[in-house]
């Protein structure tokens, strides 16, 4: 299957857990793009200085594991990818407990879905 073909297929799960979802592999693609680049150009960026990482980081975490981000030490890829997790997995709670309204999932999934699309259409991702 394709790349095109894998984009088709969207994952079951609301707008809100697709977005969180969407973002996730956003950030994991563009942290292999800029390796593989740096590798090419003998040059590595820091991936958590990178301004695509961060309009996503932006829309998917709250202000304060936002700030608890940039005040780790090193790049933390671990602790970036485990805070998406946990929000993926509360998120998953809520609906199945009932705490979520669809109406707030949809907001918030547009809204993350939309970052990231401007982003790729800026060639940010």
């Amino acid at each position: 299957m394709n790349r095109t073909r894998y984009s088709q297929v969207r994952l079951f799960a609301g707008d809100l857990l697709y977005g969180i979802f969407f973002c996730y592999r956003a950030i994991l693609g563009r942290i292999a793009h800029l390796f593989l680049v740096g590798k090419n150009n003998n040059r590595f960026t820091p991936w958590k200085n990178d301004k695509g990482i961060a309009s996503i980081v932006a829309n998917i975490l709250d202000q304060t594991e936002i700030d608890e981000f940039r005040q780790l030490r090193g790049p933390n890829y671990s602790w970036l990818t485990r805070a998406i997790e946990n929000k993926f997995i509360a998120n998953a709670n809520k609906i199945i407990d009932g705490h979520i309204s669809i109406d707030s999932q949809i907001e918030q999934g547009v809204k993350i879905i939309d970052t990231v699309s401007k982003l790729q259409q800026s060639n940010l991702l």
